[in-house]
């Protein structure tokens, strides 16, 4: 598996005039300073670390001459008017342009620029203009791989091996799917990405091309979606038109996107959803969200909590193991403790929990992980205190959100000081 980390393509070709440079600026200005470095020749000039290196040295360089790289750098190929300028580096002074000349001055001479191959333009009249070939690219290349990678040939480790219970039919029909974009959607805890992994897990080999996956759960600015994309696929974008770059990539590519966790971004990642269905016939997106895109060509496919048993008080032991709920906790806590063993008396209090937890994999599988510690019985005793309080305190709450959080706050409970404050602490951080 490699994970390809590219560059986003800065330079554009288009004229000045053509202000959709409003779609650049809009674009630029959602990605975090902080995450954001912009390279030019020799050069890589980070605004949020007011930084600018020369061959990996820093360069000296006045604040206000930085500020006018910034906002120079951050255009280019278009014009940038002499008031704009001024209204960027002296946001709350009145400045004569006489003052601007001055530090364009000593910017060009940090540049080592010479006449006959300027890096920026007097456009006389109107402004300035830097004109060199600039590259932008985020942190999320650095710091978000793990979350972003490309698999081509044999299944990776990033895949998954755990065994998925109880999704043998829907993942079936999942196969069976023709539409090139394909919704898994449910509520929180259904198990909607381990669907997804289990798919790439069985069929990657459909997909000559590759099989490229973007977690979109550490990722909150909608113009990040198309530049997280491009990322996995190795594909640098042009400023104006980000996707533009992504459409020519995936022509006649035989592959699957998998997006995972839009729910918050049901927006953009449907606009671009719906662009990559108009241009490339042979590329799936099989996304995840707890809500679909609503988009034309889309296939939703449901994601529910696992089955239940109807009647529980005339259930034998090995009928139970064929119920997808509680074969997934007989798994998961065998796999937790060897000395736990489904028995008739136990089976009761087992059903019961699984009910109280609704199905969902993710409770019943933060259940079983404490099987160990508190036994069936204790746990359960534990979950019901949970329950009473969060329905008490949340009495309008979806029923399956309190079944989580009351599964979450009891693994938290059992947490010793340290380890709490530990997570408290850790838990400011995106995943």
């Amino acid at each position: 598996m490699v994970v390809v980390v590219p560059a986003f393509r800065m330079f554009t070709d288009s004229s000045p005039a053509e202000s959709a440079s409003s779609t650049r600026a809009d674009g630029l200005a959602s990605m975090s300073p902080l995450t954001t470095e912009y390279v030019f020749g020799n050069f890589r000039l980070y605004p949020g670390r007011k930084l600018l290196l020369l061959d990996g040295r820093q360069v000296v360089l006045g604040g206000r001459a930085f500020d006018l790289l910034v906002a120079l750098v951050g255009r280019a190929g278009e014009v940038v008017s002499h008031n704009e300028l001024l209204s960027a580096v002296w946001p709350t002074s009145i400045v004569e342009e006489n003052g601007l000349r001055v530090h364009m001055s000593a910017l060009r001479k940090t540049l080592c620029e010479n006449k006959d191959d300027p890096w920026i333009l007097t456009i006389p009249g109107r402004g300035y203009s830097f004109v060199k070939p600039v590259q932008l690219t985020s942190s999320i290349a650095a710091q978000e791989t793990r979350h972003i990678w490309a698999l081509s040939g044999g299944p990776a480790g990033r895949v998954g091996v755990t065994r998925l219970v109880g999704r043998e039919a829907l993942l079936e029909d999942l196969a069976g799917q023709s539409s090139s974009l394909i919704t898994l959607t449910g509520p929180g805890g259904t198990g909607k990405s381990a669907v997804a992994m289990a798919y790439v897990r069985e069929h990657h080999g459909r997909y000559a091309d590759g099989v490229y996956y973007v977690d979109f759960a550490t990722i909150r600015e909608p113009a990040m979606v198309t530049a997280a994309v491009g990322t996995a696929l190795g594909v640098s974008l042009q400023v104006g038109e980000p996707l533009a770059g992504i459409c020519r990539a995936l022509q006649g590519m035989r592959s699957l996107l998998v997006l995972d966790n839009c729910e918050h971004l049901l927006r953009p990642v449907a606009e671009f959803a719906a662009r990559i269905g108009m241009s490339s016939r042979d590329t799936r997106i099989l996304a995840t969200s707890r809500e679909p895109f609503g988009i034309a060509g889309e296939m939703i496919m449901r994601v529910d909590p696992l089955a239940l048993p109807e009647h529980a008080d005339r259930l034998s032991v090995d009928e139970a193991l064929h119920v997808p709920a509680i074969a997934l906790f007989v798994e998961r806590a065998a796999a937790n403790s060897h000395r736990f063993v489904l028995t008739k008396e136990g089976l009761p209090t087992v059903v019961e929990l699984c009910r109280q937890l609704d199905g969902l994999p993710l409770a019943i599988e933060l259940a079983a992980a404490r099987i160990e510690a508190l036994g069936v019985d204790g746990l359960m005793a534990r979950l019901n205190d949970m329950f009473g309080l969060l329905t008490r305190s949340r009495r309008l709450a979806d029923a399956r959100h309190v079944a989580l959080d009351a599964m979450l706050d009891c693994s938290f409970r059992l947490l010793d000081e340290v380890e709490r404050a530990v997570l408290l602490n850790v838990s400011v951080f995106h995943a």
